[in-house]
């Protein structure tokens, strides 16, 4: 039998943003509000939905400290993680060749 492959390397999660870390802390909330409203549980396209205007309708001032603290997460990952950076400096990672078909087809 062939040796096992390795495991694949582990993704490192994103920083969480400034919304993120908002939602998090407010989404119960949010629940329960449109839960009120409606008399029952909202779906997750709802949740999403109030989740994104509750967010644009936060003014600045409540919105410094979950940027901060989204810097701060962001730093701290970049100081502790240093891995390859994503998008347009990404390195070519190659594809693994698949083998010839033995079906049908032009050949």
């Amino acid at each position: 039998a062939a040796p096992a492959a390795p495991p694949p390397a582990a993704k490192r999660k994103a920083a969480p943003s400034a919304y993120t870390l908002w939602g998090h802390d407010n989404r119960a909330r949010l629940g329960e509000e449109l839960t009120a409203a409606r008399g029952e549980k909202p779906s997750f396209g709802d949740m999403c939905k109030a989740m994104s205007e509750g967010w644009k309708a936060v003014p600045a001032a409540e919105k410094a400290p979950y940027e901060q603290r989204a810097a701060a997460a962001k730093a701290e990952q970049a100081a502790s993680d240093p891995q390859v950076p994503k998008g347009k400096n990404a390195p070519k990672v190659p594809k693994e060749s698949k083998p010839a078909s033995k079906g049908k087809g032009k050949g």
